[in-house]
Order: C-alpha cells, then structure tokens, then sequence
C-alpha cells in the first residue's frame, strides 16, 4: 500500500456505495474535489465475497451429503433423513449457479445421483411427517402403527441405495479458481437467479388462498429458492436482523406445515382397515386453514414489499 492510500480509509456512502475519505489530518490540504473518491474496488470486493460463501457452503454441504448418507444407512432417524434431504435442495441450487465451470459431464453425473436421492428418500419423508403429526394425538395408536410398519418397510428397501456424492464434484470445486471475471460472472448469475425468483413469488402469491396443494407447493419451492440465494448474499452475522429473510422463513415453514398435514391427510385417506380417522382428518382440516392463513399473512407483506420502489423495502 502507498504512502498516500495509508492516509485514506474507506467508509460507506448514503448511496450505498464505499468511498475513500482522507485521515482527517490531510483533508485541508487536498483539493475539494479529491477529498471524497468513489472505491471502484467495493463492487469488486463484494462479488469476491459473494463467490468465496458461495463456494465454501457448496463444498461444506458436499461434506455433510457424504456424512448423511453414511449415517442414515447405519442408523434410522426421521430428523436425520431430514437434514439430509435440506443439504440436498441447498446444494442443487448453488451447483447450477457454476454449472458454466464445472463441465456437462461433472454436472450431469451430480444431477443423476441427487434425482435418485431425492427419489429414494422422498415417500419415506412422507411417512414421517405423518407420524410426527399423529405422535401423541388421541386415538391415533392403531394409525401410527400401520404407518410406522410400512415406513420400516420402505425404509428398508430405501436406504442400501443411499451413496455420497460424487467425488469428482467437491474436486471440481476446490479447483475453481477465483478470478475477476470468474466472480463478476457469478454475480451476475446470481442476481439473475433471484430477481426471477421474486418475480415469480410476485406472480403466484396474490393467489395463494384460492391455489391447488400443488400450486402452494410450487410457490413454497419458489420462496425456499429465493431465501437460500438471499442467504448468499449476507454474511452469516446479518443473518438473524435481516427483515426480508425472516418474511422468506415464515411463509416457506407455513406452507410447508400446511403441506405436511395435506400430505399426512392423503396417508390416512389411503388406510384400509383402521378407526378413529374422522376426528384425525377433521384436526388436520382445521390445522390446515390456521398456517394457510399465516402463510397468506407473510406473503401479503412480501409482496407490499415487491411493490415499493426502495432499496430495502421490509425493513420499515
């Protein structure tokens, strides 16, 4: 670093943008015009940091797909199996944001192997977000029972095809390295990606509370996609204040829990052979209207945010 740059450090501007502003010591004797110089570096820095999360969450959720997989084949567990399938979802999002660098073959064989992971674990995830819903539930004991036997099933037949992802991939990605270019393109990938998100969230949100299971599911993937590329873009530590993110985390699990008991409804409907499943379905019914309206609450201040025309819209 120079003589002269040692003398300036840099702050943010009212735009948003980082400056160079002198050390107090040499403001009088500069130029006005030279006192305030916009960073060109602060765009630079910020895609830098965008790429380097990127990479280093794509490579750790490799690490915890390859540790899931052992363990969901060594030892049963509905959380575990969950975990699973969210580092999933995660990892295939971030993967087609560098699907330019790492080559059709190395994308090709990652997208075989987590469609037959999402396949393989997807009906046992059924069975247990209705037998979490019916656990400690009034006369649901003989409904748990035939679940909880035809989960032991599937599972069993499920789980010896369980395998870590492909090796090939997380070489692939420590090897990316990281260039001007390489960072401003995936910056720009990654913009691109979101603002079609929030376009689409726009678009299916105002009719949430007329739409088809299918549709709420659709519009869930939309919004979950949305928050993980937001998570991308803030560090850690901004997280828990971030307004927009918290609305993001409360529609997904709301219509996800309206979706669990949509699911666990279909599960019971399909029994043959057991009682008690009027009073079951009715509860399930009336759960389902209660996080519909909270979905449809979160939605609504999201999409008054999409409407103003400001920089950070949620958090007024």
């Amino acid at each position: 670093m120079g003589r002269d740059e040692a003398k300036r450090h840099c702050v943010p501007g009212p735009d948003g943008a980082s400056y160079f502003v002198p050390a107090a010591s040499h403001i009088d004797s500069m130029p006005e015009s030279q006192a305030v110089q916009p960073a060109p570096c602060s765009t630079r820095m910020k895609e830098t940091n965008q790429f380097r999360r990127w990479q280093r969450r794509s490579i750790r959720l490799l690490a915890d797909l390859a540790r899931l997989s052992r363990s969901c084949q060594d030892e049963d567990g509905e959380e575990r199996l969950h975990r699973l399938r969210v580092a999933l979802r995660r990892v295939r999002l971030y993967l087609r944001l560098a699907r330019p660098w790492l080559g059709p073959d190395t994308m090709d064989e990652f997208r075989r192997w987590s469609a037959a992971l999402a396949e393989t674990t997807g009906r046992v995830r059924d069975l247990d977000v209705g037998l979490a819903w019916l656990r400690g539930k009034a006369g649901a004991s003989e409904v748990r029972e035939l679940l909880r036997r035809r989960r032991s099933r599937l599972w069993n037949k499920s789980k010896v095809r369980l395998s870590p992802p492909p090796t090939a991939l997380a070489a692939a990605l420590e090897g990316l390295a990281e260039s001007k270019e390489r960072t401003r393109q995936f910056a720009k990938r990654l913009r691109k990606r979101t603002e079609e998100f929030k376009a689409e969230v726009a678009r299916q949100s105002p009719g949430f509370p007329g739409s088809s299971p299918a549709a709420r599911h659709e519009l869930r993937r939309t919004l979950r996609r949305w928050r993980y590329l937001h998570e991308l873009l803030l560090p850690c530590r901004k997280h828990a204040r971030d307004r927009l993110l918290k609305l993001l985390i409360q529609a997904q699990e709301a219509i996800g829990e309206e979706r669990n008991r949509h699911v666990t409804d279909g599960l019971l409907r399909r029994l043959r052979g057991s009682g008690g499943r009027t009073e079951l379905m009715e509860r399930l019914e009336r759960e389902r209207a209660e996080w519909a309206c909270r979905a449809n609450a979160a939605l609504k201040t999201i999409g008054d945010g999409l409407r103003r025309n400001r920089a950070k819209p949620w958090n007024d």
